[in-house]
């Protein structure tokens, strides 16, 4: 009697560590199956956003109206979230090519400086991320930010300064409604007297749009019946342009997937170039 109860026992115990053993594996499954880094991913067919990414905004109108001045005669509206390989938006960075290839593309071998969402009035909602990297670049630029989608993804890059240096613009535009020099970070002018200026240029599919904030330095501006801005000293200047110090220089590299998605919310936003004044753009 005694051996058949060892004997017994025995077999609970197997059968419990069995029991065991096959309940791990189906959780170890189960994690795989839901995680993607542990798992192989399949390739996206094409832009990763998330659900409600082109929901209508009812605020910052005024820089979704920026960026559909900007954008206008380059793209029209489309919910275009399919591939375009052969776009390349810099130097070799192809659209939705992965972030780990475009940074090897620019030989940036360090870590990443910074993550942040893009949360720009237009651009897709709750969708993009910029990746910053510190170095030397094109024209004095010091950093660069890898725009991507869900799938880190690159879909536009943006060089930027963070000094007061001052950094050639191809074509720069001054316009009095014009508030923001950095669509990636979402950077507005908070001066009233202070300025933005312009500056695009297309090239195939890609869109550059130079950016950068312009401190009146402490001079008073004010609006006569000419529309041209009076400083103190008595010194006149065309509208939309009143002097002072270029600062924070944006480069932004834009292919034209990207900007029929901003187009497109921000139509649904209300905004359309239907509704669009006449504005008046003075080159320098």
């Amino acid at each position: 009697m005694k051996e058949n109860s060892s004997y017994r026992y025995f077999r609970l115990c197997v059968s419990a560590v069995l029991i065991g053993y096959l309940r791990c594996s189906e959780i170890s499954i189960a994690l795989e199956t839901v995680n993607p880094a542990n798992s192989a991913s399949p390739t996206p067919s094409g832009i990763v956003l998330k659900k409600g990414w082109d929901s209508a905004m009812s605020d910052g109108v005024v820089t979704m109206k920026e960026l559909r001045d900007l954008l206008s005669g380059f793209a029209k509206a489309a919910p275009n979230t399919g591939p375009a390989p052969d776009i390349e938006i810099y130097k070799g960075i192809r659209y939705l090519m992965p972030l780990k290839d475009a940074v090897k593309t620019l030989g940036l071998g360090q870590e990443v400086n910074s993550k942040l969402m893009v949360a720009c009035p237009g651009f897709p909602f709750n969708s993009l991320f910029g990746f910053s990297f510190h170095g030397s670049f094109e024209d004095g630029f010091d950093t660069v930010y890898f725009v991507t989608d869900g799938a880190r993804q690159v879909v536009a890059v943006e060089f930027t300064n963070v000094s007061t240096k001052k950094i050639k613009l191809d074509t720069p535009l001054t316009n009095k409604a014009w508030v923001t020099f950095d669509f990636v970070n979402t950077r507005v002018k908070g001066q009233p007297d202070a300025f933005v200026r312009h500056g695009k240029q297309a090239n195939g599919d890609v869109l550059k749009i130079e950016s950068v904030f312009v401190n009146p330095d402490g001079q008073k501006f004010y609006m006569n019946s000419r529309r041209l801005f009076i400083s103190q000293a008595g010194g006149s200047y065309p509208y939309g342009y009143g002097g002072g110090t270029e600062m924070h220089p944006t480069r932004l590299y834009l292919p034209r997937p990207l900007a029929e998605l901003i187009l497109y919310r921000i139509g649904k936003s209300g905004i359309s170039n239907d509704d669009r004044k006449a504005t008046r753009d003075i080159r320098e």
